[in-house]
């Protein structure tokens, strides 16, 4: 029997009124989570990650949490077209999403990606 690794898409939306500079949004992904797409959807920003499937059963967060897999938190920051912000803080560059018929243009900006410390459960 051949093995496969299969992969599952999701997606977040991205809140514009907390996504200034100084505060991103963050999501809490698998470490192996990639982005692949960013776009407006029914008035919305929202951004596509590929997530891989561990050992056959779905990778939902919740399960991933259940398994016990490394997540991460990825802090995504929106600039607008002329806004100042400095790169160093910004992060890895990912994509322009143009909204309202391109009345508004947003650069969607990524950090992180690295383990977050688990914290560990008290049993009773």
């Amino acid at each position: 029997m051949l093995a496969f690794s299969a992969s599952r898409i999701l997606k977040f939306e991205i809140d514009l009124t907390a996504s200034a500079a100084s505060r991103p949004t963050r999501l809490p992904l698998p470490l192996d989570a990639q982005f692949r797409h960013a776009a407006e959807q029914h008035g919305r920003l929202a951004v596509w990650y590929e997530v891989p499937e561990q050992r056959g059963s779905a990778i939902a967060l919740g399960e991933a949490l259940a398994a016990n897999q490394a997540i991460s938190s990825r802090a995504i920051t929106v600039i607008a077209t002329g806004e100042p912000f400095e790169p160093a803080h910004a992060g890895r560059y990912l994509a322009t999403v143009l909204m309202a018929g391109g009345r508004l243009v947003w650069h969607l900006y990524e950090r992180g990606g690295e383990a977050e410390p688990r914290e560990k459960e008290t049993k009773l």
